[in-house]
């Protein structure tokens, strides 16, 4: 085996044991460790790697070990979440307005501004408006993320009836949905605004149109446990929206991938739960969203 893998393996083993510990107590007691939860956004490896930065800063302000979780998929996220398993949750606004409502987490901390999602279409398409996709063939990214549950309820919220809402199809990022419309594979994508204009950023010969985009909501947001003292939670919110205000922060910043964070409130996520509750909607080979 890779030794990059062998290490990773073995501190996601260390990372399980600790779990184990932290779980069997009350969040209210005070204890060793602190376990910080994360979406399966990307491979373990590499969310490994991007977090541990995080991780270690949070350890220091903290004075007291922080410990990544990783999870094999959305289904686990959502099971340990559930349970209160974390002291600390990266999330999607989808699982973070879940976790509210349990009454086990509140909101902490998001990475800049509220985001979208857009629905783009290469430059050369006949398609101009979100009224010419009925029937066509949209890419999303992966299924139970934020966007892709928003995907058909942003159509039917634009007039879009059950037969004619678009068929959506799932990529595995929001990279692969963009490439998907960019080579012609789909009639249309609709991914994250934060992604598209990474994307752009990176890709300048890609000719791409917006003909659409959500109301605002957040994004991947770092929610903390209700059971953790309020001088605790007030510390880890405080260390992270504080990561932009000095050097040390800013080069964390740099290695992690993220804007400078801000305190959130449960009334962002309020004003779009409209967005998230659509149990009913499915896509056209009957497939939830």
């Amino acid at each position: 085996m890779h030794r990059a893998n062998v290490l990773l393996v073995m501190c996601m083993i260390a990372s399980l044991i600790v779990a184990h510990a932290a779980f069997a107590t009350d969040g209210k007691e005070p204890r060793n460790e602190l376990l910080m939860g994360v979406a399966p956004i990307m491979s373990p490896e590499a969310l490994f790697k991007r977090l541990s930065p995080l991780r270690n800063y949070l350890s220091s302000e903290m004075k007291q070990e922080v410990v990544i979780e990783l999870n094999r998929n959305v289904d686990q996220l959502i099971e340990r979440t559930d349970a209160g398993h974390y002291d600390m949750v990266f999330t999607g606004p989808n699982f973070a307005i879940r976790a509210f409502d349990s009454g086990l987490y509140v909101p902490g901390a998001i990475p800049g501004n509220l985001t979208s999602a857009v629905l783009i279409v290469v430059s050369s398409s006949p398609l101009k408006s979100i009224e010419e996709l009925k029937g066509k063939v949209i890419a999303t990214p992966r299924k139970k993320g934020a966007v892709s549950i928003i995907a058909p309820v942003f159509f039917r919220s634009n007039g879009f009836g059950h037969n004619e809402v678009p068929e959506f199809i799932d990529y595995a990022s929001h990279n692969a949905a963009f490439m998907a419309v960019q080579n012609g594979d789909v009639d249309a994508a609709f991914i994250a605004e934060f992604g598209y204009r990474n994307l752009l950023s990176k890709n300048a010969s890609a000719s791409i149109r917006v003909i659409g985009r959500t109301k605002p909501f957040p994004g991947i947001s770092m929610i903390v446990s209700s059971r953790l003292s309020d001088d605790v939670r007030e510390m880890i919110i405080n260390s992270i929206v504080n990561l932009g205000k000095s050097e040390k922060g800013k080069t964390v910043l740099r290695k992690i991938s993220f804007p400078p964070f801000r305190r959130s409130s449960i009334k962002e996520f309020d004003g779009v739960r409209h967005y998230f509750n659509n149990k009913q909607s499915e896509n056209k080979n009957g497939n939830s969203f």
